[in-house]
């Protein structure tokens, strides 16, 4: 999927959605509830985030969602095999030293589901409140939230589609429409306008999974090496 450019323009806009687009956005959602129910059922409480959460869907749009609690992550395979959704990849990642390793599993039709494998910290969740983000009661209520894309647009759902303004200068008003603190607005600002000018930027710690493999066991491995990333585990 093409990077989104950071938008400089000053102007609000309002989008009005076409039939085309509400289909298309109810059709996200029901695959988005499909697989939440798998987790729902088995007690795992989840958030989705991005475009799913806020309604600005394309077609290419990814069906991101965090397990919002720290649930074992052989729990979290377990509930989408007996609902026979099934996982084609998995990997760990870690953006830098000091931020929190995660787990992510990816299933069909675009769809990532991320795994705090380490202690997270509250500005690593308001990431998510950031973009948007809703609980699995929101999403049977069929709820569109507030959130920022990657190009630091502000997007406000509205009864007929999504009003948007640029990130860039309006961050006062975004702290208080989501509810975010202004450290999380400046810290994605920063790696969201480095990416712009450099392009996309690299990652502490990413490994992909075998079939057979373990987050655990993959994890200690990796900590059996890398000094940094034990003393991550051991906080």
């Amino acid at each position: 999927m093409p990077r989104e450019k950071v938008n400089y323009r000053a102007e609000e806009i309002e989008v009005k959605y076409t039939e085309e687009q509400w289909n298309l956005f109810q059709r996200k959602r029901r695959h988005a509830k499909k697989v939440c129910k798998a987790l729902h059922e088995h007690g795992i409480p989840i958030l989705i985030y991005g475009s799913t959460a806020r309604g600005d869907v394309n077609e290419n749009s990814d069906l991101d969602i965090l397990i919002n609690a720290n649930i074992p992550p052989f729990r979290v395979e377990l509930s989408l095999i007996q609902a026979n959704l099934q996982i084609i990849g998995r990997e760990i990642v870690q953006a830098t030293p000091s931020d929190v390793i995660k787990g992510h599993l990816y299933l069909s039709n675009d769809t990532c589901m991320t795994i705090f494998l380490t202690r997270g910290k509250d500005l690593n969740y308001e990431f998510y409140k950031f973009s948007g983000s809703i609980d699995y009661k929101d999403l049977m209520k069929s709820k569109r939230v507030p959130g920022i894309d990657k190009s630091l647009t502000l997007v406000i759902p509205t009864e007929k589609g999504h009003k948007k303004m640029n990130l860039l200068g309006n961050e006062k008003y975004a702290v208080k429409i989501l509810g975010i603190s202004p450290k999380i607005i400046k810290v994605r600002k920063r790696v969201l306008l480095k990416r712009d000018k450099v392009g996309r930027t690299g990652v502490f710690l990413h490994e992909m999974l075998q079939a057979n493999e373990s987050f655990g066991e993959v994890l200690k491995r990796i900590s059996d090496r890398n000094s940094l990333v034990k003393r991550k585990i051991r906080q």
